[in-house]
């Protein structure tokens, strides 16, 4: 999804606005999919460099020949969304909130929508 927004990002002011409810979607998605379960396994957040595997679709793999590991996955994931919304203080503002599991986060998590669509994807 993240890739997704990318290719629409346009000069116009308006593109954050266009695209806050799919970035603060992708917000949610990375505390409620990846941040929490960090938080319930300190193991593994001690460990960053456990390999992982990544969900594409309906399928899972193992990507041993690029040794994804769960520090490269939060780069990919809730570092490139701090660096595409950085543009946009509101925005980012929104999203370090529902990140850091403030405020906006458990409005999201009561909001059916996004709460049904993280189910749909775990």
């Amino acid at each position: 999804m993240l890739s997704l927004i990318e290719d629409r990002i346009s000069c116009s002011s308006d593109f954050y606005y266009e695209q806050e409810y799919n970035l603060c979607f992708v917000a949610y998605a990375c505390r409620k999919g990846i941040l929490m379960r960090l938080k319930e396994n300190p193991s593994l957040e001690r460990n960053l460099q456990t390999l992982i595997r990544i969900p594409t679709g309906t399928d899972y793999y193992h990507q041993e020949d690029n040794e994804e590991t769960i520090e490269s996955g939060l780069t990919k994931t809730v570092t490139r969304l701090k660096k595409l919304v950085s543009q946009n203080e509101a925005v980012a503002h929104m999203v370090d909130n529902i990140l850091s599991g403030g405020n906006l986060y458990y409005q999201y998590d009561k909001d059916k929508t996004f709460s049904d669509g993280i189910k749909g994807m775990f």
